[in-house]
């Protein structure tokens, strides 16, 4: 089994989509879109509508039912600023995030959505804030939600292709990563793998000279601004693009002219190690879908960014992430234990009623052997009681007085019975009044033998010889002495 992850990047001008296939075998693309807004049908009166209507057509192509939904905006909604804090824990630093925005945004405090990316630094925590408008934002979500998606992220275009760079990109660490959206440019800079300064501002002009002179001074602004609030020094080895119009190779080049570093543009699936599989299918253009793949990238990897959707603890991630895996692992764990309930309760019933057999059978043994006791009320017990009285009463190994005891009878047989007489004793049973003797010898006048010579030992009394046979089989004389007590 596998999750899906849908993957949606919305802009003003176009939405891009991309749904993954996340198991353990790997990510693979199984479908990708690129709408342009202005290609829908217009309509004035709702500025919504051309979203929905791109929205509802991708929920067309691809089947995004059960899909874990990650979303960016456009970062001209986005107000980005650097400040500094004492605080090193997240909880701290997001209750006083907005009372340090406040002095700094357009709009009042209580009307934006924020989130932070920290950057670690000496003894303070540098905080680059991201902060939305609440309406825009809730209205963005209204529209996903009429299509039935219900992001768990919603970031800024731009940052997850940013974080994504600086945190896997192994060619270089230090550069100036620029994505380039319609008339809007967004920098950021990134030092030894950290996302330290991003600012959106218009550039486009017919004129693509221009157009580079305008980022180009826009870059330098950022340095000196970099270097003045972090105190550190910036010298990027690149600048990396990201951009959705193909005619901008022109651009590139100027800006590579200006600034005599080297402008390369990114391909966030090739450059990257993401283990995110491409589709097999033609028209596949990896490089439009920068943000949506580093969306999903971010997402599958667990990677912080700003999220204007709020921080989910881990536990409410993992069921999130396996809540039909645990649904259905713990209704069949719950049947197996019913049935192992069952399986106890009805072992027990059957045990149960084996218990009252024997019982049964017990007080049934007990009333049969001592008839003459009517009130029975633990017949075990009081069969163990009446057991010993009786043993004692027929007890022969005692020492009372007067009684002849079975060892001195035994010591008499063995003594008087020479060692050269062929004879072998077999059983020896004693009642109240006589001893039965049981054996076997090899001829008669050894039995007459055997009665004369016990016939003086002083514990035995008259003998009498019972029965005197011949084995068929042995030939042996099978013999029966009864002495008399």
């Amino acid at each position: 089994m596998g999750r899906k992850i849908l993957a949606l990047d919305i802009r003003k001008d176009r939405v891009s989509a991309l749904l993954i296939r996340n198991s353990l075998k790997g990510n693979l693309i199984e479908a990708h879109t690129h709408i342009l807004l202005k290609e829908l049908p217009a309509q004035a009166e709702d500025p919504a509508a051309p979203l929905a209507d791109a929205l509802k057509s991708l929920t067309t192509e691809m089947n995004v039912s059960e899909a874990e939904t990650v979303v960016s905006v456009s970062p001209d909604l986005i107000s980005f600023r650097n400040l500094k804090t004492p605080f090193k824990d997240r909880k701290k630093i997001r209750k006083v995030l907005p009372f340090e925005m406040e002095p700094v945004l357009p709009y009042p405090i209580e009307e934006m959505t924020s989130d932070f990316l920290t950057i670690p630094h000496e003894d303070q925590t540098q905080v680059l804030a991201a902060a939305i408008e609440t309406a825009r934002l809730n209205q963005i979500l209204d529209t996903l939600k009429s299509c039935a998606i219900d992001p768990r992220m919603v970031t800024g275009g731009g940052i997850s292709s940013a974080v994504c760079l600086a945190r896997l990109y192994t060619s270089t660490t230090d550069f100036f990563f620029i994505d380039l959206d319609g008339r809007n440019a967004t920098i950021f800079v990134v030092l030894s793998g950290q996302v330290y300064v991003a600012r959106c501002f218009q550039y486009a002009s017919k004129d693509p000279v221009k157009s580079a002179q305008r980022i180009y001074q826009a870059l330098l602004q950022m340095r000196a601004s970099f270097e003045s609030f972090f105190n550190l020094p910036f010298e990027p080895s690149a600048v990396l693009i990201s951009e959705d119009n193909l005619g901008a190779e022109s651009l590139a080049k100027e800006i590579e002219r200006l600034l005599d570093l080297p402008v390369r543009p990114v391909n966030v699936l090739n450059d990257l190690d993401l283990n995110i599989k491409p589709p097999e299918t033609e028209g596949f253009q990896p490089d439009r879908l920068n943000d949506v793949v580093s969306l999903a990238a971010i997402h599958i990897l667990g990677i912080r960014t700003v999220n204007f959707r709020g921080e989910r603890s881990a536990l409410i991630k993992y069921w999130e992430e396996y809540k039909n895996d645990i649904v259905k692992t713990g209704s069949a764990a719950a049947f197996v234990f019913i049935l192992f309930l069952f399986n106890v309760l009805t072992h027990a019933y059957f045990l149960q009623k084996k218990i009252d057999l024997l019982n049964r059978q017990i007080a049934f043994i007990f009333q049969s052997t001592f008839p003459d006791i009517t009130k029975i009320v633990d017949p075990v017990q009081q069969m163990r009681i009446m057991i010993q009285q009786e043993r004692e009463k027929n007890r022969f190994t005692g020492e009372q007085e007067g009684e002849k005891l079975n060892i001195n009878m035994l010591y008499d047989m063995a003594s008087l019975i020479p060692e050269s007489l062929d004879v072998e004793i077999t059983q020896f049973v004693r009642s109240e009044d006589a001893v039965l003797i049981s054996g076997h010898t090899d001829t008669f006048n050894a039995v007459d033998e055997i009665k004369g010579r016990l016939e003086k030992a002083k514990s035995l009394g008259k003998i009498t010889i019972s029965s005197a046979n011949q084995d068929k089989i042995t030939n042996r004389i099978q013999f029966k002495l009864k002495v008399e007590l």
